[in-house]
């Protein structure tokens, strides 16, 4: 986790705060995006993995193998 202090005071330039905060802003969506895709690609793998796996396995199979919920799984 980034610890940034927080100041009270206004820095006095508020275009060059106003470019940091659209910067972090940003890094928000780029991070939520790239979130997203992995989650996406992690269900691909898990329907791959559903289908490879014996007829009334998957739920023993998903425990075993993997640190998702069977739940999660579902989502």
């Amino acid at each position: 986790m980034i610890d940034l202090p927080v100041t009270t005071a206004p820095s006095g330039d508020l275009t060059a705060l106003a470019s940091r905060i659209n910067a972090e802003h940003d890094e928000v969506i780029k991070h939520v995006q790239q979130g997203a895709d992995h989650a996406i690609r992690a269900g691909k793998l898990l329907l791959e993995a559903k289908i490879a796996v014996r007829h009334g396995d998957w739920s023993e199979w998903l425990a075993t193998n993997c640190r998702v919920s069977e739940r999660t799984a579902q989502v």
